[in-house]
């Protein structure tokens, strides 16, 4: 399962798909990612009467990194931040133009700032 998983996400249509979905304001790549999972427990005639769902697909992938490439070059962690600690002042490439900037380029010194942050790739 996981095999052919990683076969249509490397497949030109569903890259495609990840590609129009990311420059659209309504959906992401995760989207497209959650209908491959979707197609291919149906595909192996696995449905939720049959207690298997997607989320058993996801920890097999979590199990298996040599073969979810997804999962095996993931490099998203747990932060070290705590509530309250000064955010460190990374360089950043501003989204609408690819110009560099850093996190607190523009943030007050008086005022709270959230950082929410995630990756375009």
């Amino acid at each position: 399962m996981l095999r052919r998983e990683a076969d249509l996400r490397r497949s030109g249509e569903v890259l495609r798909q990840m590609e129009v979905a990311e420059n659209s304001a309504d959906t992401e790549w995760m989207d497209v990612a959650e209908k491959v999972q979707q197609r291919v427990v149906k595909e192996m005639g696995l449905t939720a009467s049959r207690k298997f769902t997607i989320r058993d697909l996801r920890l097999a992938a979590l199990r298996n990194p040599q073969i979810a490439f997804w999962v095996k070059h993931n490099r998203a962690r747990t932060g070290d931040l705590t509530v309250g600690e000064a955010a460190p002042n990374v360089n950043l490439l501003r989204a609408s133009d690819g110009q560099p900037r850093t996190l607190l380029d523009g943030c007050s010194s008086t005022d709270r700032t959230v950082v929410i942050a995630g990756s375009i790739t």
